[in-house]
C-alpha cells in the first residue's frame, strides 16, 4: 500500500449548505440595499428602474478572479455604463457605490467561516458518521507503515471494526501532541460511504501506540488524542510486526 500524500486535499472544501447559506446573505443584502436605495433617492420616471438599480449594484459587486487574485472588474463595466446613462445617473451610482461595497464584503470567506460552524475542523465527529449503519453505510480502515506494508484491513462487515470505528468517535481535538521530531508514525486510512464526498477518503497519521491522530489537509493541521478503548482495539486489529 502506497501513502496517498494528497488524499486529504478535499477535507477543506465548503460544503453546499454553506454555500447556499452564504449566497443567501450576499443576494439578501443585496435586495436590501437595493430597495433602500431606490426608495430613498430623488429618481425620474424611468422604466424598470428598480431593476436597473439592483442590476448596476451586482454589476459593481461581481467579482473576477486571476490566479486566486480578487479584481474588480464589475465594477469598472458598470461605472463606463453609468456614464452612458441619460436618466438617474445619481441613483445609480449610489447603486455602483454599494456594490463596491459588497464587492469588499465578498472578499470575507463567509462561506467558510460558515462550514466551520457546522463542520468544526478539530472535532472528529466532523469526519466520522456519529451512528453508523453498517447495512447502509460501510467503510474499511487499514494500517500501514508508508513504506507499503499494510498491517491489516477491517470493515463494518467485522464485529471488531464497528467497535474500533464507534471507539474512534471517541476521540478528542487538542491543540498539540507529545510528539518527538523524527519519531515514527503509522498511516492510518479511511474510506467510507458518506453523504459528504469530501469526507469519503480520509489518512491520519498515529503513533505506533494509537494515542494520538494528526490530521493534515491544506496546509492545516489537528490533533485528537485517542480513547483508551481504541488504543486497546487498536493493538488488537492492527498488530506490529515483532523485531
Amino acid at each position: 500500500m502506497i501513502v496517498d500524500n494528497d488524499m486529504n486535499t478535499s477535507l477543506m472544501n465548503v460544503s453546499q449548505l454553506a454555500t447556499v447559506i452564504s449566497l443567501s446573505v450576499f443576494y439578501g443584502l443585496l435586495l436590501l440595499l437595493s430597495a433602500i436605495v431606490y426608495r430613498k433617492s430623488d429618481k425620474q420616471p424611468e422604466p424598470y428602474l428598480w431593476l436597473k438599480v439592483a442590476g448596476y449594484m451586482l454589476l459593481a459587486a461581481f467579482t473576477f478572479r486571476m490566479n486566486e487574485f480578487p479584481l474588480p472588474a464589475g465594477l469598472l463595466i458598470a461605472y463606463m455604463l453609468q456614464r452612458r446613462a441619460a436618466l438617474n445617473r445619481k441613483v445609480k451610482q449610489t447603486a455602483i457605490l454599494l456594490g463596491a461595497l459588497l464587492f469588499l464584503i465578498g472578499l470575507y470567506p463567509l462561506d467558510q467561516r460558515i462550514d466551520r460552524l457546522f463542520f468544526p475542523r478539530n472535532e472528529i465527529t466532523t469526519y466520522l458518521h456519529k451512528e453508523l449503519i453498517p447495512a447502509e453505510d460501510g467503510f474499511n480502515m487499514t494500517v500501514s507503515d508508508g513504506g507499503g506494508q499494510t498491517f491489516n484491513m477491517v470493515t463494518e462487515r467485522d464485529a471488531k471494526g464497528l467497535e474500533l470505528y464507534e471507539a474512534l468517535l471517541e476521540s478528542e481535538g487538542i491543540d498539540e501532541i507529545d510528539h518527538e521530531p523524527g519519531e515514527a508514525v503509522l498511516y492510518l486510512q479511511l474510506h467510507q460511504d458518506h453523504e459528504q464526498d469530501r469526507f469519503r477518503r480520509m489518512q491520519f497519521e498515529v503513533d505506533l501506540q494509537g494515542r494520538y491522530l494528526i490530521l493534515q489537509a491544506a496546509g492545516e493541521t489537528y490533533y485528537f488524542k485517542t480513547s483508551e478503548r481504541f488504543q486497546s482495539l487498536f493493538k488488537t486489529a492492527f498488530p506490529l510486526p515483532v523485531e
